[in-house]
């Protein structure tokens, strides 16, 4: 049971950070970039602190203070996991819902730019 919600943790996380970076960076204008992915990356970690904080709370909360019994432990870890999916359900829902279905199509359209200088890469060179 552990393994199998590892499993789905380790790929939604993997399918999501990716694009989702990638569409808040390109939302933002190009002198921008940078901000834009340094936001996204302070977000992306408090969430995680919080997601900490909240399902441990919640694994206590149903493991007792100090669960030595294998039992409670199971109880506990069942609801965080619960409560994990949950919000991980839900965060898929909102992104389908209002992130557009053409959100990288201007990504895919503009010409590479080049990170140290923020300045479009010349056709033919590499």
């Amino acid at each position: 049971m552990i393994e199998c919600a590892f499993l789905s943790i380790g790929v939604g996380l993997g399918f999501n950070t990716g694009p989702l970076l990638s569409v808040a960076v390109s939302a933002a204008p190009k002198a921008h970039a940078g901000a834009a992915a340094g936001v996204v990356n302070t977000a992306r970690m408090i969430g995680a602190t919080l997601g900490v904080a909240v399902l441990g709370g919640i694994f206590a909360a149903h493991a007792s203070q100090n669960p030595v019994d294998p039992e409670r432990i199971v109880a506990g870890l069942h609801w965080a996991f619960v409560g994990g999916a949950i919000s991980e359900i839900l965060g898929a829902l909102t992104a389908w819902r209002w992130i557009p279905s053409d959100a990288l199509a201007v990504v895919a359209s503009a010409p590479p730019v080049l990170a140290a200088s923020g300045r479009a890469r010349a056709s033919g060179a590499q």
